[in-house]
């Protein structure tokens, strides 16, 4: 397993069809998809919640460890996702959701200094063509350091939209949501400071793989030792 890949994907559930799936007739009704991530610093287990009812992950307490992903199918219309844990409900964000359309729920921060927010994952219409021979890529601050950090890839490419990024917010991720397009290439990435220090660097080497959307987090805490800053990649296919 690559470690560039940080993620442990747990099984695909639908959060409103537990009670459904003994039937043998149960067919799925039409909904969408949520990629729900956990960079959380401040506990090693978090709970997911779809106005209030828990996502299963098939794990004890329903719980999603540190770094965990999982993808679950939601209903259409107004929704309410929100992140738990002991201590109470770490955050919440209501956001309409689509049939056929993809979503990503990204959690980072601590308790008291929380990063949530809730993205819709798509590319622009004029570049879906274009994908079938290359890749899309795009990039979250999701550390709550307080710092504005430039994504560089390989050594010397930095897109504009990757330059001195402050922590990710709902306001600022309907600004960067949308994929890029990258050529189908291994690439390397280090995440870099406001004064060119380096504050993360990729594990691995990830390779790019055609018609495969790419999301770059960086994430963690520079004051914590066992969860310090870091890069993670998370791949998916929108279609």
């Amino acid at each position: 397993m690559r470690k560039v890949f940080f993620l442990a994907a747990t099984l695909v559930s639908a959060v409103f069809f537990q009670s459904c799936k003994s039937d043998d007739n149960f067919v799925m009704p039409p909904s969408a998809e949520v990629t729900m991530v956990n960079l959380y610093t401040n506990t090693n287990v978090v709970n997911y919640a779809v106005d209030d009812r828990l996502v299963q992950t098939l794990k004890v307490g329903n719980v999603f460890e540190y770094k965990d992903y999982m993808r679950t199918r939601v209903l259409p219309g107004e929704r309410n996702i929100q992140a738990r844990e002991l201590q109470g409900k770490i955050a919440e964000y209501k956001t309409p959701i689509e049939v056929n359309k993809y979503y990503s729920t990204y959690l980072g921060g601590t308790f008291t200094k929380p990063v949530y927010f809730v993205t819709q994952d798509m590319i622009a219409e004029q570049d879906k063509a274009a994908l079938e021979n290359k890749s899309g890529i795009r990039f979250f601050n999701v550390s709550s350091d307080d710092t504005a950090v430039t994504l560089q890839i390989d050594e010397d490419i930095v897109l504009d939209r990757f330059k001195d990024r402050v922590t990710d917010t709902q306001e600022s991720v309907a600004l960067n949501q949308q994929y890029d397009l990258i050529e189908t290439k291994t690439y390397k990435f280090t995440v870099l400071g406001p004064d060119q220090e380096i504050l993360a660097v990729s594990k691995e080497n990830t390779t790019f793989k055609k018609g495969i959307v790419y999301t770059i987090v960086f994430y963690g805490n520079k004051d914590n030792a066992a969860k310090p800053n870091a890069i993670g990649v998370i791949g998916n296919k929108l279609n």
